[in-house]
């Protein structure tokens, strides 16, 4: 039986079934960003020597289709001794992701009609309070005139072909 402390999927960022060349690719990705060479003087160079042992580990058991298998077996058939059992309560856990995803749909779908209705009002508003601020900032900190106008000109010809391009495209 495996162990349920550790959990190699978790430790390469990958679902339970991932194909060998999406195991290989994310090992790839996390030796490195965790290597010892890229950690050197760096205070969290113990965290990331521990990580790059556990993200090894990972790939040992999970390139081996026998250690593989244990950690792929359904969740419910691995209960260590020290599991609790269940509570009436986790019952209805199935039907939370449901709701949420029900949620969040409602919400991208508001959000997608709000932004074709006011989308380009929006973002002129947002353009010009940006410039508002820059403003204020170049005003606090006194920079040369010459430099502020410069500025401003920049931000003014962006946020015209910005704004240009999204007509066209219409």
């Amino acid at each position: 039986m495996a162990e349920t402390t550790f959990d190699p999927f978790g430790a390469l960022g990958l679902r339970p079934g991932a194909t060998p060349a999406e195991i290989r690719a994310a090992y790839r990705e996390q030796v490195a960003r965790y290597h010892p060479d890229k950690h050197r003087g760096n205070p969290l160079e113990e965290l990331a020597q521990a990580k790059l042992v556990e993200i090894n580990r990972a790939y040992e058991i999970l390139s081996d289709d026998r250690h593989r298998a244990a950690y792929e077996e359904p969740r419910s058939t691995r209960v260590s001794s020290s599991t609790p059992p269940r509570r009436r309560s986790e019952a209805a856990a199935p039907l939370a992701p449901l709701a949420t995803r029900l949620l969040r749909s409602l919400a991208l779908a508001a959000t997608a009609i709000f932004l074709l209705r006011f989308g380009l009002v929006l973002g002129r508003e947002v353009f010009a309070l940006l410039r508002g601020i820059l403003l204020g900032v170049l005003w606090l900190l006194r920079l040369s005139p010459i430099f502020a106008i410069a500025v401003i000109l920049v931000i003014g010809m962006g946020t015209s072909m910005l704004l240009r391009s999204r007509k066209r495209s219409r």
